[in-house]
């Protein structure tokens, strides 16, 4: 049953697959109950990477931590995609008035999303057309749908598999549908949503800390995980006047302060230096993914920000880690303990105040690879 369609998505050319075609698509089995995203998270990522090590146009990014003569420490792979032969930058954002809405309740409980009381949201869905960007306007449910089924189709192949390493291509129908080539995702054929998020990194009283959160087991995924906040999705209503560090900003009052936006950004504006740091996809569903580093250089705003945050109740607390040991940094960044998308922009954050001229060097090089 789809649910909810307010305008014909004339933005596209082509026929937008609705969520019941998405669905019929599927070689999911009736019962998900064995399959949980969940506890399975690390499994799904991998299963993942994984199908885009076998494509020819579209690479996912894994980084290398490199001591001083060049030679391997860590190594990690993330959910953070692109062309081979292509670097994505926004030259342009240009907010249309077109929006679009195609859900299934049927779906959403099928996949175990409680609609009675889930929260379904404006949002904004973006296409990429060679460094220009149209944005219009959707909603949580019309995105999500998709999204989890990507999710669950993925695991799925990863649990019919010997190892995630010996997952089929052909298992994996959605994707191969909607996530294959490079147009894919330039120009999808169904609207995605888009993402920003921002890592703290704080010069605390014991030194350069990078800041994640702890994830509850409450969550529906990552459960246990550590994630960068702030994160979340980019809505309509932030491009108007703003740009996608806007969202960011807007997650960090709404994750860290209690939901007091305002408070959020005077905490950034008086303590944070702030700069985007990448531009890309999350394979996981698609979604363009922009990340931004926020620095705190002075140990006053470490001990502000301890005193004024209120974490919302999907964190149980702050994760300190120390960006001078290497090792410290790959415990927790990496695809068992944290989100694929988070992992890309963590390293290139870390990049970023590497090469920095007014912040210390780091002790290892960080090295990017396409696979």
């Amino acid at each position: 049953m789809c649910e909810g369609v307010r305008r014909s998505m004339s933005l596209y050319e082509q026929k937008v697959p609705t969520v019941g075609y998405i669905k019929n698509l599927s070689s999911l089995p009736e019962d998900l109950s064995n399959l949980s995203l969940g506890t399975n998270t690390t499994k799904m990522q991998r299963a993942i990477v994984e199908y885009y090590r076998r494509n020819p146009n579209f690479a996912v990014v894994s980084f290398d931590l490199l001591d001083e003569t060049g030679d391997i420490l860590y190594s990690s792979d993330s959910l953070f995609g692109r062309p081979f032969d292509e670097r994505p930058v926004v030259n342009s954002v240009d907010l249309t008035s077109y929006s679009f809405s195609d859900y299934s309740l049927d779906v959403l409980s099928s996949l175990g999303f409680d609609t009675s009381s889930g929260w379904n949201g404006d949002t904004a869905f973006l296409i990429y057309n060679d460094g220009d960007v149209l944005i219009g306007e959707s909603d949580y449910y019309s995105y999500t749908t998709v999204s989890k089924l990507l999710q669950y189709e993925a695991l799925y192949a990863a649990t019919i598999a010997s190892d995630a390493s010996e997952v089929k291509v052909k298992d994996f129908p959605i994707r191969n549908e909607l996530l294959r080539s490079k147009s894919d995702f330039n120009y999808p054929k169904r609207p995605v949503t888009s993402s920003s998020g921002g890592v703290l990194i704080f010069n605390t009283p014991k030194g350069w800390r990078l800041l994640v959160g702890r994830r509850s087991q409450n969550v529906s995924i990552n459960k246990g995980m550590v994630s960068i906040f702030p994160n979340g999705s980019v809505e309509y209503d932030d491009l108007w006047g703003g740009g996608f560090d806007t969202s960011a900003r807007r997650e960090l009052g709404e994750e860290l302060f209690d939901d007091n936006i305002q408070e959020g950004n005077e905490f950034i504006n008086n303590y944070c230096t702030t700069k985007r740091v990448s531009c890309g996809w999350n394979v996981r569903d698609g979604g363009m993914l922009f990340g931004h580093l926020f620095i705190s250089p002075h140990v006053e705003g470490y001990k502000t920000f301890m005193e004024k945050q209120k974490l919302n109740d999907e964190v149980t607390g702050i994760v300190e880690i120390d960006i001078f040991n290497p090792k410290e940094v790959n415990r927790f960044v990496n695809l068992d303990s944290m989100s694929g998308g988070a992992v890309s922009t963590v390293y290139y954050a870390l990049e970023e105040f590497d090469q920095n001229e007014s912040y210390p060097d780091l002790p290892y090089t960080i090295r990017k690879r396409l696979k």
